[in-house]
């Protein structure tokens, strides 16, 4: 919220009232946070843009999606904004696969399901993050991971390949057994070329490389756009509050964009004392 005020304090001519046609929380698991803590980094952008037409999307995951009665669907359904989505990292339903993750309490397809049925009722669209091409996961895998996505009813589904090599500095990255399991790239391609035709022939569209959008979904205002307007910074400006947060812009002088990555402490303005801290 600091920044929030800073960045406004520094730029009011720029960018005090504009429009926002997108906000995302996330970056990372943001229903981590509590709903009033969500709320009252909303009401600090409200109280200075104009986000009466945005979409609003909250990431996390999917077991916090359903604590304290859906407390966060709920909050994030009385924003007075056009348009409120959430975004669930599920990477796989395969039960191996998950408990070699971590993830075996994070939330299964029947959680999945209910928060998707629960979301709907209340207005929301939800998208739903998968990983293919994991190690030792076979054809038939994957395309079951997307045909069980399918059936819990997402309105979008992303579909990356797990990046992993030796040396990237992850915990799998050193197990050489789970690096030695790894495809190349053009059989990765191959993967991701099959799945993307299971998804287009069940009545999705592509929208970016790794997103898929229901076509009933993708011809209404209620489409996903956030994600289609980080890729245009011809047309969008993208501005990033918070640690290690990004902002994009183009700068036609030099003809170029420009992508700022924030410091992980932040600087911030304290008017009193007239210096950076």
């Amino acid at each position: 919220m600091r920044d929030i005020e800073n960045v406004i304090e520094q730029h009011r001519d720029k960018l005090a009232g504009r429009r926002v046609d997108a906000i995302y929380f996330g970056g990372g698991t943001a229903n981590l946070s509590s709903t009033s803590e969500v709320q009252k980094i909303f009401d600090a952008l409200a109280d200075h843009f104009n986000v009466g037409q945005s979409e609003v999307t909250l990431e996390g995951i999917p077991l916090l999606f359903t604590s304290w009665f859906h407390a966060h669907l709920r909050g994030l359904a009385s924003f007075p904004t056009r348009h409120k989505r959430i975004s669930m990292g599920i990477q796989t339903f395969e039960r191996r696969q998950i408990e070699r993750m971590g993830r075996q309490s994070f939330g299964d397809k029947k959680m999945v399901k209910g928060i998707v049925r629960y979301a709907h009722e209340l207005g929301l669209t939800v998208s739903g993050d998968f990983l293919f091409a994991l190690p030792g996961q076979t054809t038939e895998q994957m395309r079951d991971d997307v045909d069980q996505a399918i059936d819990c009813g997402l309105d979008q589904i992303c579909l990356y390949h797990l990046v992993l090599y030796a040396k990237l500095g992850t915990p799998w990255s050193k197990d050489a057994d789970l690096v030695g399991q790894m495809q190349a790239p053009a059989v990765i391609a191959d993967y991701w070329l099959d799945l993307r035709q299971r998804l287009l022939s069940n009545g999705f569209v592509q929208t970016t490389l790794t997103n898929f959008e229901r076509y009933d979904i993708n011809k209404t205002n209620r489409r996903f756009i956030y994600e289609e307007a980080s890729f245009n910074p011809d047309v969008y400006d993208a501005l990033g509050f918070g640690p290690l947060s990004v902002s994009t812009q183009i700068d036609y002088g030099q003809r170029r964009g420009v992508k700022l990555l924030r410091r992980k402490h932040l600087a911030i303005y304290t008017s009193d004392t007239n210096r950076m801290t």
